[in-house]
């Protein structure tokens, strides 16, 4: 039986890996799980040079890893203090999810209470180019007047202003943010709801004076007339999406 000579690549390993990332050692790749609840990695002694520091993320997948022209790419997080030597190859992440929401939160009285409220982390918007991409849903349950606001680092990006509902039915919001500096970003907006008098509005902005060194909150928030429970958010997601 003649030997199988032919060249094998890191992909053939990863799909073993991922049932390893919380065990310790696999295939020469020692992962460490840190207290924040996130992975480091150090590459076995016949592959120095990288280390990985808490906060670190390793994308366990088949596109984890990729032979490059310089030797081993790896796909990891931006900003996460990595020290590379020669022979390896940094590329950013692709699109992250951030935040995922499926359960109904409704107003709780009838001021403007929050709907989905998402803490973004510092330096999460690092680069000019880096942007957040968020999708909000749920449903307006009585015919009454409503009000739904978006805003992100404590400065308002859309408002419908109190809207006369003439049905009960479902509302949509998209939101899009791109850093332009490191106190600047632009957005743009889609709110949907067919029983308002406009059924689609669009907002396009930019929010100035943001420090997003630090953290940043971004929310939709609602406000009936009404009573409790005329307003429900029924599931929402943030991604984080890399300059290019």
């Amino acid at each position: 039986m003649g030997i199988d000579r032919r060249p094998r690549t890191p992909h053939r390993k990863l799909r073993a890996l991922a049932a390893y990332a919380t065990k310790g050692q696999a295939d020469g790749l020692t992962i460490y799980l840190t207290p924040g609840g996130q992975y480091a990695v150090i590459i076995d002694p016949t592959t120095p040079g990288l280390q990985g520091t808490s906060g670190l993320k390793i994308l366990l997948a088949d596109t984890s890893l990729a032979l490059s022209s310089s030797g081993l790419a790896l796909n990891l997080a931006a900003n996460s203090g990595l020290v590379v030597s020669s022979g390896l190859k940094l590329a950013h992440a692709p699109v992250a999810p951030l935040f995922d929401h499926f359960a109904d939160v409704a107003n709780t009285d009838l001021l403007e209470d929050d709907l989905v409220s998402d803490t973004v982390a510092p330096g999460q918007l690092a680069n000019n180019g880096d942007k957040l991409q968020g999708e909000y849903g749920g449903l307006f349950t009585r015919i009454t007047t409503v009000r739904i606001r978006a805003y992100f680092g404590g400065q308002l990006m859309f408002d419908t202003q109190p809207q006369g509902l003439s049905a009960t039915s479902a509302w949509m919001c998209r939101i899009n943010l791109i850093r332009v500096s490191s106190t600047v970003v632009r957005y743009t907006m889609l709110f949907s709801a067919a029983p308002f008098a406009f059924a689609l509005a669009t907002a396009v902005g930019e929010l100035t004076g943001l420090t997003l060194a630090a953290t940043n909150i971004i929310k939709i928030t609602g406000q009936s007339t009404g009573a409790a429970g005329d307003i429900v958010a029924k599931m929402a997601n943030l991604l984080f999406i890399p300059a290019a």
